[in-house]
């Protein structure tokens, strides 16, 4: 508990001395030097005291988890692509088609088990769209994790596959239908969970 008092006070003492209002609630340093400059999210807590949400580890990433969020984000947006192209357009149209061929060999695409924007289906089916937006939460959130995860790799792949295998044999055995909803949920719980 110690050990944190200096750095809680020289944080208290940045945002007093050196950090300007910028966009309301987010501050950003006034110094381009200082090495202890930080971006953060003030806020007061539940007992009134201020408080703060470091977004400093998310900006010292390096290129490499830049790329992986930019390809994610590059993904998810081309799940997307078909249907608001179709929606722009108003008809079926050759390029949503070839967007929709290069799904089908990592999805089964099935018109039932996909989610609808404007009536016209994602290129992906309702558990693969979990899965991929899935994620990349799971990227964004990896960004502001300052420690690493102390739980073996297998379990959190354990942890990762039984929602998505029992929501899968419960369905299979007829004990219930599974939903968009429960494949969504189950599919972007694993997708968080692998990021």
């Amino acid at each position: 508990k110690f050990a944190e008092w200096p750095r809680v006070l020289n944080i208290r003492f940045e945002v007093n001395g050196l950090w300007k209002n910028i966009a309301g609630n987010i501050m950003y340093s006034a110094t381009k030097y200082n090495p202890y400059s930080r971006l953060i999210v003030p806020f007061l807590d539940s007992d009134n005291n201020f408080s703060y949400f470091d977004l400093s580890m998310m900006i010292k990433h390096s290129a490499p988890y830049y790329l992986l969020l930019a390809g994610v984000l590059l993904w998810c947006f081309l799940v997307l692509l078909p249907p608001v192209w179709m929606t722009v357009s108003k008809t079926y149209t050759p390029a949503a088609n070839i967007f929709y061929s290069g799904f089908s060999t990592v999805c089964h695409q099935d018109d039932a088990r996909s989610l609808h924007l404007n009536g016209y289906r994602l290129a992906v089916c309702s558990r693969c769209t979990g899965i991929y937006f899935g994620f990349f939460a799971g990227v964004l959130i990896s960004g502001f994790m300052i420690r690493k995860r102390s739980v073996p790799n297998i379990i959190v792949w354990i942890a990762a596959v039984l929602p998505v295998m029992t929501d899968v044999a419960m369905d299979v055995f007829g004990i219930y239908s599974n939903t968009d909803i429960t494949r969504v949920i189950t599919g972007g719980w694993f997708g968080i969970l692998a990021a």
